[in-house]
């Protein structure tokens, strides 16, 4: 028998029916019609925004907390996946922007490239401003900088260059073979005296089209691409200059040039020395633009002011710090970078302004009276090594026999040539007969100044061969010189008995610019006014060939003629010591062919950080 629930359902169901049933025909047409009503208004499915802020007030206090914590787990699990999926594909890189102030002792003269050789600060600018056709990079190999290719005929003496397409001037002007073509006319012009011309004046410049130059040689030269790392000069700013005038031209203190950074501003003091010099980042740059924003020198007239300014973090890196110097340059806010450099430290006797120097015994004395592991030690803390001759590429160690330190020995050479210790003043002389007999006699006093350049290292250096040479009985006086003025009042005119003096050999380490007699006169670096025919021919002959075994046989030769001449006195090789700013990234390098060279990896250096997709 049903139960009364089943009997109560099957009467309402039999009530609903019937009730339908009578119910009329409009009612039943109109049902649904409030639904209908509602989607009339709004044929959106899912709830607005307006409407969902008025979600709190239906719902109750616990629905309005668990919807507000599924929200917020929501957007919890959201930001850790997108933070996830961002840092799994994104790295922290260098980005623009910062500024590097550093410090140089020295002042800037003459930014124009072909000029400006024997000059660190003008060097250094120029690295930055100008492009070359080769440059070096941080190991202080010879890489492509302008050259996008190049050729050499079989008989190698002829080269083609492709150059870049798209170079721009720092104004915009387009770079092509023109401006090339220019440079090298230049430094072919004798009236200019470029340090370059000795190289480039028996070279034939061609211009086949708008991208390619074309050098012909005499002779092969197996070492031509180190000798193409100049700055390249625009002809529209420099071909109204004229020799006599370049020095005051605006083009000398502000350059237009292509490299990596664009002069920006300058700043005098009342008497015109530059105190400072601004270069900005080339956003046009034809390689990856630098991320440094600005690089400015500030220029001081020695290492104590500099080194001053440096604890004072009013520059954030210095140049070159001396030896005894880095004790006190070291601290946190920099980081000193030993580089080892190509410079041969010497004493370069000069017979034509002292002719008691013209006698090669006379050299060969004072040059075994020099206590080269004293300088190494007392002056250089050991960071360094000592040479005997200049540093020669591909050249092996044997040679020829060192000069060795014996004070004794140099004493019994300089007895046998006449030259006696007086017991008065306990210095070296000689008795002079003239060649007509109704003259008197004279006695000489061998005496000679060494000359130097005014800083630390040179002047401890000067002052224990002084040292050397006063307990040899050599009357001797040391001069020096600051850094910015030697160049101009002492080795350009070859005013010196003797100087003491380091040489940066270059990257091919070509001993011809320095050895050649070709090269004694101003702008060539023959320092030692060395003239020797066997010397000279063996130094061609190594130019000439790239074999590196006939190269090395003609480099003997030359050694020995050196040897036997002794017309130098080889003291050490150092190294080269930069503080950078302790949060410099980027930096690399383990060799520089010339102080600027630390600038060779320049547009990888940054300061700012930031983070860019993989």
């Amino acid at each position: 028998m049903p139960s009364y629930r089943e009997r109560s359902g099957s009467l309402f169901d039999r009530l609903k029916r019937g009730w339908n049933r009578r119910r009329p025909a409009s009612f039943r047409e109109h049902e649904g019609w409030d639904k209908r009503l509602v989607h009339s208004l709004s044929t959106a499915r899912l709830p607005t925004w307006r409407q969902i802020r008025h979600l709190p007030e239906v719902l109750s206090s616990n629905d309005s907390f668990r919807l507000r914590l599924g929200v917020g787990l929501f957007v919890l699990g959201a930001a850790l996946l997108g933070g996830g999926f961002y840092y799994s594909n994104t790295v922290i890189g260098p980005a623009v922007g910062g500024t590097i102030v550093e410090g140089v002792v020295g002042s800037p003269h003459s930014l124009n490239p072909i000029l400006s050789l024997s000059n660190d600060v003008d060097n250094d600018l120029s690295r930055l401003i100008f492009s070359r056709l080769y440059t070096t990079d941080g190991r202080g190999r010879v890489v492509p900088d302008l050259v996008q290719e190049y050729g050499v005929s079989p008989d190698q003496k002829t080269y083609h260059f492709k150059l870049r397409e798209g170079v721009r001037w720092h104004d915009g002007q387009p770079l092509t073979a023109d401006d090339v073509f220019f440079t090298l006319s230049l430094i072919q012009d004798p009236a200019w005296k470029s340090p370059l011309h000795a190289f480039f004046k028996n070279v034939t410049v061609e211009k086949p089209d708008d991208l390619t130059i074309t050098l012909i040689l005499k002779e092969p030269y197996a070492q031509l691409l180190s000798h193409l790392d100049f700055g390249i000069l625009p002809r529209h700013v420099w071909k109204d200059a004229s020799p006599s005038n370049a020095q005051m031209t605006e083009a000398n203190l502000k350059p237009v040039g292509s490299g990596p950074f664009k002069f920006e501003d300058l700043r005098r003091d009342k008497r015109g020395f530059v105190m400072s010099y601004v270069l900005a980042r080339n956003e046009n740059y034809y390689q990856p633009a630098p991320y440094i924003e600005t690089l400015t020198f500030q220029f001081y007239q020695d290492y104590a002011s500099a080194l001053e300014a440096l604890r004072k973090r009013q520059i954030q890196s210095l140049s070159f710090v001396p030896r005894d110097k880095r004790e006190e340059a070291s601290s946190s806010n920099n980081t000193l970078v030993s580089l080892e450099l190509p410079q041969v430290t010497a004493v370069f006797f000069n017979p034509k302004q002292n002719p008691l120097l013209a006698d090669k015994n006379v050299r060969r004395a004072l040059t075994m009276s020099i206590d080269k592991g004293r300088i190494l030690f007392d002056v250089l803390d050991g960071d360094g090594h000592p040479v005997d001759r200049p540093v020669l590429s591909g050249m092996s160690a044997t040679s020829t026999a060192p000069v060795p330190y014996n004070l004794a020995g140099a004493g019994t050479l300089l007895d046998s040539l006449g030259w006696k210790i007086d017991s008065t003043d306990g210095l070296r002389k000689r008795i002079v007969t003239p060649a007509k007999g109704s003259e008197p006699a004279v006695t000489e006093t061998l005496s000679l100044v060494l000359t130097t350049v005014d800083q630390p290292e040179s002047v401890g250096t000067a002052t224990i061969i002084k040292n050397g040479w006063l307990a040899l009985g050599v009357d001797v006086i040391v001069t020096a010189i600051p850094a910015s003025e030697i160049h101009r009042t002492v080795i350009r005119s070859r005013d010196y008995d003797a100087l003491l003096y380091g040489q940066l050999l270059g990257s091919d380490l070509d001993p011809y610019p320095f050895w050649h007699s070709s090269q004694i006169q101003d702008p060539g670096l023959n320092l030692a006014m060395f003239s020797d025919s066997a010397a000279d021919q063996a130094l061609e002959t190594a130019r000439r060939t790239a074999d590196p075994a006939a190269r090395n046989q003609a480099y003997t030769k030359f050694l020995s003629s050196l040897s036997e001449q002794q017309p130098a006195a080889f003291l050490y090789s150092p190294s080269y010591t930069y503080a950078m700013p302790a949060e410099l990234k980027g930096f690399s390098g383990s060799r520089v062919n010339s102080p600027s060279d630390r600038f060779a990896t320049v547009t990888s250096w940054y300061l700012e950080t930031a983070r860019r997709w993989k």
